[in-house]
């Protein structure tokens, strides 16, 4: 009932006629989810708590990456940001917003990042480059 509350309440704050039966172009869907990305990102980085793990999450990632690269042999790292961290301290949809920017942020500097995660309790990477 929350999901649906939430959902319906999103929608009229995108300029979604929820109790129209008219069906809208994906076009028109996509253009409006965009916006509303846009916008969530840019208030995910503005918020303090959010925006506090988002840089603890990529210093811990950075680092990962750093000693890894200059140890040599390997191009693949295992990063974990666990609960001993801030991102334990986020919502699932902000940690889900977290992961979802930095792993886009890594995949447009070239890695390659899959998840490796067995439990939904932190994240959980396998990045490679090369």
């Amino acid at each position: 009932m929350m999901k649906l509350v939430c959902g319906v309440i999103l929608m009229a704050s995108l300029g979604v006629n929820s109790l129209s039966a008219e069906l809208l172009p994906a076009k028109t869907l996509k253009s409006i989810s965009a916006k509303a990305t846009l916008k969530a990102i840019a208030d995910f980085k503005k918020d303090k708590e959010s925006k506090a793990a988002y840089d603890e999450a990529k210093v811990i990632v950075s680092k990962r990456l750093n000693e890894v690269a200059n140890e040599g042999f390997y191009n693949i790292v295992y990063v974990e940001v666990d609960d001993g961290t801030l991102y334990k301290e986020l919502s699932k949809k902000k940690k889900d917003m977290l992961e979802s920017i930095l792993k886009e942020e890594l995949k447009k500097l070239g890695y390659t990042v899959e998840s490796a995660k067995w439990d939904s309790i932190m994240l959980h990477w396998a990045i490679t480059w090369g």
